[in-house]
């Protein structure tokens, strides 16, 4: 896998003519230099990462990016993250959190079904834990206890050729242990959830040694 960072200028980001949004732009710009043919499927995934000056995403993929001239820099680095049981990660995921509801069939964020079913009153630490914990054995990894927490919790609306698209996105912390290696692998590759197309599902690790962070 690739790691890379890429830079965008507001000019390069625009420079395809969306007329959506900005979140719709980058996601043309992204097929730009990871589409090489109307047959591939989206092999990457990503999320943003500031707004400084221009853009700044940071893009997990199998193939590398392809340049795109004028206001785009590109670093990349081999990301091959060696995973044993046992092993702790602090982990930071951007997540769709959604359930489908048994009373209706639709499918809403945490907190909307919260409140349409008997698990109103939690906080969003315990909802999003819970959501997490639900899926831990599908990833390969379990999230340690009490240490599970949200950054942030942003309901987005996001235009797609004439269409409102409205989705969730929550940035989540804390620490996983690893039960099965190849699984969480997947995970890594895959992505967690939906919203991917719109920057979610990046599941980012660092190692826990000694009571310290290592990158």
């Amino acid at each position: 896998m690739l790691l890379s960072r890429i830079r965008v200028s507001p000019q390069a980001l625009f420079r395809s003519g969306s007329q959506g949004s900005e979140a719709y732009a980058v996601h043309q710009l992204l097929w730009k230099m990871f589409s090489d043919g109307p047959e591939r499927k989206r092999d990457f995934l990503f999320r943003n990462e500031g707004k400084e000056s221009g853009l700044s995403l940071l893009v997990l993929s199998e193939r590398a990016p392809v340049d795109v001239p004028g206001g785009v820099i590109i670093t990349s680095k081999h990301y091959e993250p060696i995973l044993r049981e046992g092993d702790t990660f602090e982990f930071t995921v951007r997540i769709n959190p959604i359930l489908r509801s048994k009373l209706d069939g639709k499918r809403h964020d945490v907190m909307m079904h919260a409140k349409k079913t008997s698990t109103a009153g939690g906080t969003i630490d315990t909802l999003i834990t819970k959501w997490l914990t639900a899926r831990q054995e599908m990833l390969g990894c379990t999230f340690l206890p009490n240490s599970t927490f949200v950054s942030s919790y942003s309901p987005e609306k996001f235009r797609k050729r004439g269409h409102t698209i409205a989705l969730t996105i929550c940035e989540v912390g804390g620490l996983l242990q690893v039960t099965r290696p190849e699984l969480l692998q997947t995970a890594l590759r895959a992505g967690i959830g939906s919203g991917k197309a719109f920057g979610c599902g990046l599941l980012l690790l660092r190692r826990v040694r000694s009571h310290a962070c290592a990158a």
